[in-house]
């Protein structure tokens, strides 16, 4: 595991397209994302959450469709 301090406004790159900008540190820490449209972008909690009987049983993925 690597561990870095960021500032607000201090990113951190992944690869030369997947990079990860501390928005806020303050208090909740707010990152945006930013990476190509066909990287898939899932919270840990939501691969981790105990599954609950659904009519849809589709897993919920969030894909970050900026740049």
């Amino acid at each position: 595991m690597l561990i870095l301090n960021r500032k607000a406004g201090q990113s951190i790159l992944i690869t030369s397209d997947i990079k990860i900008i501390i928005l806020n540190a303050i208090g909740d820490i707010r990152l945006g994302i930013e990476a190509p449209k066909d990287i898939h972008i899932l919270r840990g909690e939501l691969l981790h959450r105990p599954q609950q009987p659904t009519q849809n049983p589709q897993p919920t993925i969030i894909t970050y469709r900026g740049r």
